[in-house]
């Protein structure tokens, strides 16, 4: 790159905000390209400068790449304005562009947990539906101030596993309404992808103001936000680390190229994240860090699998625990996420 294109590329950047777009880029799944509504234009003002000014406040005196704008600031993926859960941020230019090529070779596992209505059938393991995005554009203007998307004969393969942990009840209602609390796992990045998957196969996310319009003004009554919450991301970890650089068993904890962090409604009721350590609500497991401890054997040459996971936060806790579950297979699902305990869930494949 000559310096004029890097000179451009670095003042566009500056007027850029990174992670008011969709999630990751459209790389895995569940963002809003631009907003439209609560979900859009309003709420990017309060809530994104928060996500940068976090990263800059704590990590950039550390870490430079958390000062680059063209780079992200270090992040390396998105959440969408109503969607809580793990955001991994780069320690080092290495550890950005290390987990980058893992991003592109559907290397990330990204895996979440929804709350949806009606009762989903168990053996519904699989939905391969084409996605189509459409976008509507601000007049004289390149930038998208809303999108749709829908299932369609000319829409983008995509492909989401689903494994139904637990059939639910809410007696508050008085009339027994049935919702499902469901664990998914993203094999592309489609915009939407989760919520317009479930609507499509008759399932709508609880409070969804966009995909299930129709059931918003009960859901909201006692379910203020979406419930969608990215519980785990897993990845390999920059190679040549120690075990002695590895993280030791929390969101939070920083290995050898990344620092994870788990991000969560803010608390005045606005769609803007708030971000923190989240020291010990979450955990981070696999060889690396199972135990949380280093065994100080074999560490160097390859990188270390990292598996971060980190338990519903209150607000959604909150929500579940208005429901009941309705067999003894739900109720332990049930109680291990209304617990906030990362140690009792699990990543998709056990579950599955």
């Amino acid at each position: 790159v000559d310096s004029k294109e890097a000179a451009k590329a670095a003042e566009r950047s500056s007027e850029v905000v990174p992670l008011d777009d969709d999630d990751d880029g459209d790389a895995d799944g569940e963002g809003d390209e631009g907003g439209d509504g609560a979900e859009g234009s309003e709420a990017r003002g309060s809530s994104t400068p928060r996500l940068q000014n976090w990263i800059k406040y704590k990590l950039a005196s550390k870490y430079p790449i958390c000062l680059d704008p063209i780079e992200a600031f270090g992040l390396l993926h998105r959440l969408d304005q109503q969607t809580s859960g793990v955001l991994i941020c780069a320690k080092s230019y290495v550890g950005a562009y290390w987990l980058r090529l893992q991003w592109c070779s559907y290397l990330v596992d990204k895996e979440y947990i929804c709350l949806v209505h009606g009762w989903v059938r168990r053996d519904l393991r699989e939905i391969h539906k084409r996605i189509r995005v459409d976008k509507k554009k601000a007049a004289n203007s390149r930038r998208t101030v809303s999108t749709i998307c829908s299932v369609g004969p000319n829409g983008k393969p995509s492909f989401t596993e689903v494994c139904t942990l637990a059939h639910l009840s809410r007696p508050a209602s008085g009339q027994g309404e049935r919702y499902s609390l469901v664990a998914l796992k993203l094999h592309t990045g489609r915009t939407h992808q989760i919520r317009v998957h479930m609507e499509s196969v008759g399932h709508p996310l609880v409070t969804d103001i966009k995909y299930a319009a129709h059931l918003h003004g009960q859901d909201v009554s006692w379910c203020p936000r979406n419930f969608l919450h990215t519980y785990h991301v897993g990845f390999e970890d920059v190679p040549l680390a120690t075990d002695n650089q590895v993280g030791h068993g929390r969101v939070g904890a920083e290995v050898h190229g990344v620092v994870g962090m788990s991000a969560s409604i803010a608390s005045d009721g606005g769609a803007g994240h708030t971000l923190k350590d989240a020291a010990g609500c979450g955990r981070a497991v696999g060889d690396a860090c199972g135990d949380g401890s280093a065994d100080g054997e074999g560490a160097e040459g390859a990188g270390r699998p990292v598996d971060i996971l980190c338990p519903l936060p209150a607000d959604l806790r909150q929500v579940l625990a208005e429901l009941r579950p309705v067999d003894e297979r739900s109720r332990a699902h049930f109680e291990a996420w209304t617990s906030g305990d990362s140690d009792r869930i699990r990543v998709f494949e056990d579950y599955a």
